[in-house]
């Protein structure tokens, strides 16, 4: 009975297409960002537009990171908000006083493209920025041990290398940085606790080796894990995967059903959401 309601339902839901966060009661963010995450939050470290939001591990975008390094800022140099408008095509007063510090650039004809996705190696420089302006003495390095370090634009390898020396923003396992790759919210989040850790505004133990994804073999098998109060799939890859959600009511449900529940999943050329269709994947 139970298994033939779930098949119902999600057929249902993939005719309705992608599934949305807004069908989990609980915020979507992986077991290695939380404590970091609820550490930055209690501290008010976090812009509330980025908060709030019900999936960490979405794509940032420029100006979410833009709000969230400049409210980093100001625990240090206090600013005031208000001021001349740098941008014209975001209201947010955090990126125009980001803009008036220094901290961002825009796109060209007093453009900021907010809603663009941030890449690491963006996400880098706009962060060295900051501690530039925060510790004057930031010894600053072009230099790096990552794999695929030609493949880092020129002006963003002082970013990339400086902030990958003090730690912020790490590489991966088979020793790539993957420059041009995007930074997702929860990414951005765990970057900056890292710095105001090493400051000393917050305290947070990280949980070392399970802060980036390795690589995935092609049509490997990958249990469905007990994730809080839902059952999460990860599947991981050169490219993000957003993980298969499946909601469990109770424990007992999945423990019944869990033979069922073992996923063969495929290449995925884009970020989307995944349903999970008893036993196969179905996008």
């Amino acid at each position: 009975m139970f298994k033939n309601l779930v098949i119902i339902v999600l057929v249902l839901l993939l005719s309705l297409g992608e599934v949305g966060t807004k069908a989990y009661a609980v915020q979507i963010i992986s077991p290695w960002a939380q404590t970091p995450f609820k550490v930055m939050k209690e501290r008010g470290l976090i812009p509330e537009t980025l908060r709030e939001d019900e999936n960490m591990r979405e794509e940032i975008t420029r100006e979410e990171f833009a709000e969230l390094v400049t409210t980093y800022f100001i625990q240090f140099k206090p600013q005031t908000i208000e001021g001349e408008e740098v941008f014209t095509d975001t209201l947010s007063p955090l990126v125009q006083l980001a803009g008036r510090l220094g901290i961002v650039k825009g796109t060209g004809e007093g453009k900021f493209s907010p809603y663009e996705k941030l890449t690491r190696e963006q996400a880098s420089t706009m962060f060295m920025r900051v501690e530039k302006m925060i510790e004057e003495g930031l010894e600053i390095t072009r230099e790096n041990r990552f794999k695929d370090k030609e493949e880092i634009s020129e002006w963003a390898k002082e970013g990339v290398s400086t902030m990958s020396k003090e730690g912020v923003i790490k590489g991966y396992p088979d020793g790539r940085f993957r420059p041009k790759k995007a930074m997702t919210k929860e990414e951005g989040i765990v970057v900056v606790a890292r710095m105001a850790k090493k400051h000393g505004i917050i305290t947070f133990e990280e949980n070392e080796g399970e802060q980036q994804p390795t690589k995935a073999e092609e049509g490997k098998d990958l249990a469905v894990k007990p994730e809080g109060d839902l059952y999460i799939a990860h599947i991981t890859g050169e490219k993000p995967k957003t993980a298969v959600r499946v909601d469990f009511r109770m424990k007992s449900d999945f423990n019944k059903y869990k033979e069922n529940f073992i996923l063969n999943y495929k290449n995925i050329n884009q970020v989307i959401t995944l349903h999970f269709h008893f036993g196969k994947l179905v996008a």
